[in-house]
């Protein structure tokens, strides 16, 4: 039996965007006290994974002993510094039967370590029961049973205390209530639901040229979206697996992070309308190749040849998939190869919207995708999408239409399911709450025949936003539970995080502001410790406009400033100009009109760049307001002039309402 020690620094890539240099300190000196506690106690260190520590020891007291040291250490050493100068860690504790390779330690087992340190409390201590079991009489409360990511069987966990003070200043209440403000999920028993096997499909690498990355960002996320359609077969997010793009080599190290048991590496050659796809699966519980296949194939092809490699996996996991689910992944795509490539490549551009021509390009690609395949509802579906994106609900609409019309001709359960959920998301975004429900719900019947748990719990999440803006609350958190249950059940907390932010955009909607912040509050910590930056910003943005409508301007400003920190991590204009607009109503709140204006003309000039159209009529509106409150009648006119000439063809309501307001206020006030 393998002691091992796990332990990361609590908040320090957030230490590293606020100031790399003295974070960097801080981890020398981390680096210092864990190393000297380690050595003493006659443990070795294992790796050093960034801010993080992997280490073994000989005998379970002196495992015990070193981490009680360094949290005591550590706990002294706070007491007299600011924030920003403190190092608190968190610390996982296990044993059980591990492969060593090359100075490494890897298996299944390794993996729970990694978990048990993921669900420690900030400067605390959390072990395993097998481990608890071999040391002497110490300080510690249960957690109970803790159902952790990616590991069927839920696990006994304890809290170690490293004084009397600290055990006692900590009711059993107030540890439960800790551990559900971190959304640890703690289950009665430690039976097993499921006994699912994981695997985690890193990023292709790309043998072709650059441009032809989207490719494999699609064929990756096929291959995902197929894998976790099968009832026992659990796969990572492609935001998961994206992070590793920069060090894939070390398989032992991302099969930790993710907590899964294999690993499938990726190659992937696209030339013309072809495509050659290399694949091999790691079990990294026994080092050994357990699976390898090329495919050569035409670009239409790529649903499947993903289905192909799914149903060989399962073979080899001695999992079943069923007739049905093996009829849609052999289904072929009666689409023209030149059409679905430019199809591909036109949604890529329009879902990561990495720059400013994202959109321009991405509808490009789709009409002409449409131009060769006059009948093809996905292009169709996804040209309305980026029309909508851009501001141009009309042609969104018919373009819409035209994917319906043709998807139900097609008769293809799997297009049908696209289509209807990208018209739903479409009439939700326009406020045309009827139609949206209607096309959610034709969504979920065709979802449920496919399976896919993971894409009926993102439509019923959808939904529930429709419910929420017609007020019907009820149904909204009917609908809202269903997902997040689906969510927990498959250890997919980033998704658990989107439910909760989507729970705030709804609660916003029906102004209900304080159940607004209380899910932002929620969703906020997992897209943190997810390292998902962008939906993180998303949220502080949202969040700053609720605390607006507050009249809570320092809380939006503080948000604003937090957001502002991680714009530097992607490429996104559209975020920034968001972030601009909400300073403007910050500073407009304040009084600071002067700064008001600065922050909407530099919201307007990002938004022009996009053609962003709704935007834009929002900004010019309220730009027209500042105006109007410094007395600068003349080029109020200006403003909502050109406010109107952007909404011609939006036939927003709440637009409608905002322009009509202003302009009586002119009238009133010039």
């Amino acid at each position: 039996m393998t002691l091992m020690f796990f332990s990361d620094i609590v908040g320090y890539s957030q230490m590293v965007a606020k100031d790399e240099s003295h974070a960097l300190n801080l981890l020398d000196e981390h680096d210092i006290v864990l190393k000297k506690h380690i050595r003493d106690n006659q443990g070795s260190i294992i790796k050093h994974i960034g801010d993080a520590i992997f280490a073994q020891f000989k005998n379970p007291q002196s495992l015990a002993n070193a981490s009680l040291g360094i949290q005591k250490e550590l706990k002294i050493r706070n007491e007299t510094l600011p924030d920003n100068d403190k190092i608190v860690i968190r610390i996982g504790l296990h044993q059980g039967d591990v492969i060593e390779k090359d100075g490494d330690l890897f298996g299944n087992e390794v993996n729970l370590c990694s978990r048990i340190e993921s669900v420690s409390v900030p400067g605390g201590i959390a072990c395993s029961n097998s481990f608890y079991a071999d040391i002497d009489d110490t300080l510690s409360r249960p957690y109970g049973f803790v159902k952790l990511k990616n590991i069927p069987k839920p696990q006994k966990i304890h809290r170690i205390y490293i004084d009397e003070l600290e055990y006692n200043s900590d009711s059993p209440e107030d540890l439960l209530s800790l551990l559900k403000s971190r959304n640890v999920d703690i289950v009665e028993t430690d039976d097993i639901v499921l006994d699912y096997k994981t695997i985690a499909f890193l990023y292709p690498q790309n043998l072709g040229e650059k441009d032809q990355e989207f490719f494999c960002f699609e064929f990756l996320k096929q291959l995902i979206d197929d894998s976790n359609k099968v009832d026992l077969i659990r796969s990572p997010s492609i935001n998961e697996i994206i992070k590793f793009n920069d060090h894939k080599d070390d398989l032992n190290q991302i099969s930790r992070d993710v907590a899964v048991e294999n690993i499938a590496e990726l190659s992937i050659l696209s030339v013309g309308e072809n495509f050659k796809a290399n694949i091999s699966v790691k079990s990294m519980n026994t080092d050994s190749i357990i699976y390898e296949n090329s495919f050569d194939a035409d670009i239409s092809d790529i649903r499947s040849v993903s289905g192909e490699i799914i149903v060989n996996i399962a073979s080899v996991f001695e999992v079943d998939v069923s007739d049905s689910l093996r009829k849609i992944f052999k289904q072929k795509v009666e689409i023209d190869n030149k059409a679905y490539k430019l199809f591909l490549e036109g949604k890529f551009l329009s879902d990561k919207m990495t720059d400013a021509d994202s959109l321009k390009n991405s509808k490009e690609k789709l009409v002409k995708a449409i131009d060769i395949d006059d009948e093809f509802p996905q292009a169709y579906a996804s040209l309305g999408i980026t029309y909508s994106l851009l501001g141009e609900y009309e042609d969104a609409e018919e373009n819409l239409e035209d994917a319906i019309e043709y998807a139900e001709d097609l008769e293809d359960i799997e297009v049908l399911a696209f289509v209807y959920n990208y018209a739903g998301i479409f009439y939700k975004k326009i406020k045309n709450i009827k139609k949206s429900i209607k096309y959610f719900e034709k969504a979920i019947k065709f979802q449920k025949k496919i399976g896919d748990t993971h894409e009926l719990a993102n439509y019923y999440h959808n939904m529930a936003n429709c419910y929420g803006m017609e007020g019907n609350a009820d149904q909204m958190l009917n609908l809202i539970q269903r997902s997040q249950k689906t969510y927990l059940d498959l250890d997919d907390i980033s998704r658990l995080g989107n439910s909760y932010a989507e729970m705030g955009n709804v609660f916003k909607t029906m102004n209900q502001l304080d159940e607004s912040i209380s899910m932002f509050e929620k969703a906020k910590p997992i897209f943190l410790s997810e390292e998902m930056y962008f939906k993180y910003n998303q949220v502080l943005i949202i969040q700053s406009d609720v605390f607006i409508d507050q009249s809570e301007f320092d809380n939006a400003n503080k948000n604003l400033k937090e957001a502002e920190k991680h714009t530097g991590k992607f490429d996104n204009p559209m975020m920034n100009g968001r972030i601009s607009f909400s300073f403007a109503k910050v500073m407009y709140g304040k009084g600071a009109l002067s700064d008001a204006s600065d922050y909407i003309d530099e919201s307007i000039e990002i938004f022009q760049d996009l053609n962003n159209k709704s935007q834009l009529a929002s900004l010019y509106i309220f730009k027209a307001k500042i105006l109007i409150d410094r007395k600068k009648f003349k080029r109020v006119e200006k403003c909502l002039d050109k406010a109107k000439k952007y909404m011609r063809r939006l036939n927003d309501s709440g637009l409608e309402s905002n322009l009509q307001i202003t302009e009586q206020n002119y009238i009133e006030n010039k």
